[in-house]
């Protein structure tokens, strides 16, 4: 089924060239040029191939309220504004059409996943300059993220490197967002599944399947081959030495890195009971 044919009057005239990027439970994804911003954009709409309409709607209300909460937490500082551009952005909210839909900042080509599948492929090994950065650039989300002075305490609460997208523009300094917070809620006391550090467990576990369970995925450039190597690039001390990379607790990356090598990191089962975060105890609108 093509967009047009449930998109409400007018989007058909707005956004052109939509291209499907994929589809969830919930909803399907596209990139379309925006006419009237002159920009690419992504446009998330409710899919009804697995849930009702009113159940995929409350999940996009849910995932652009979230976004928008954490759009408006950014206090102006360098800091601030570094930290929550990792973050996609969400332009508008149509969820009260008869159709669902979103419209979400368009970022990057290719999800985390991709960029390092396509390392696999090559000839090359990534520089350790590049895996430094890229970790760093998660970590500046997840600070943003759970920075309790300023924020709802955001758990993302799917955080696989299939919904962090990179920027390859610059082959040499790629960038990255957090996309697809259509499972995000706030952090609740007692609750283990939603307290920050399970996003920050959930990125280590997944970091280290690439860079150490598997090492013939991706390796070391060979220039890179030091003794400090040998422990993810020696990032596990960096982000240790500096808490301002780090959600607190600042252990919770010991502690993942402390895992069997035999570790099963897999997403939620297709299974699983969908409950949008406006369901949820704790929820923060800002």
């Amino acid at each position: 089924m093509v967009f047009r044919q449930r998109a409400a009057r007018g989007v058909d005239e707005r956004f052109a060239g939509r291209v499907e990027l994929g589809c969830g439970h919930t909803a399907c994804a596209y990139r379309a040029r925006d006419t009237e911003r002159g920009i690419d954009v992504v446009l998330k709409v409710a899919s009804l191939q697995f849930v009702d309409v009113e159940t995929s709607r409350g999940w996009l209300e849910s995932e652009c309220l979230a976004l928008k909460s954490l759009q408006a937490s950014s206090d102006g500082t360098e800091a601030s504004e570094r930290r929550s551009g990792r973050i996609i952005q969400c332009y508008e909210d149509h969820t009260k059409e008869s159709t669902p839909f979103i419209v979400l900042e368009s970022w990057g080509t290719q999800t985390l996943e991709r960029y390092f599948r396509a390392w696999v492929g090559s000839e090359k090994r990534m520089p350790a300059r590049i895996a430094q950065s890229l970790w760093t650039q998660i970590q500046e989300g997840l600070a943003y993220m759970s920075d309790r002075s300023h924020t709802c305490q955001w758990i993302h609460g799917d955080l696989h490197f299939k919904n962090i997208m990179v920027d390859t523009s610059n082959q040499d300094e790629p960038t990255l967002k957090i996309i697809d917070f259509g499972l995000a809620s706030t952090e609740q006391e007692g609750d283990e599944e939603r307290q920050p550090c399970k996003d920050a467990q959930t990125v280590a576990q997944t970091w280290r399947s690439w860079f150490e369970v598997k090492p013939h995925h991706v390796g070391l450039d060979p220039a890179d081959t030091k003794e400090k190597s040998t422990n993810m690039f020696g990032l596990l001390e960096a982000c240790a030495g500096d808490p301002t990379l780090c959600p607190a607790p600042a252990h919770w990356l010991t502690t993942a890195m402390a895992l069997e090598g035999t570790a099963d990191v897999r997403p939620p089962p297709s299974t699983r009971v969908f409950q949008s975060p406006l369901e949820k105890a704790g929820y923060c609108p800002k």
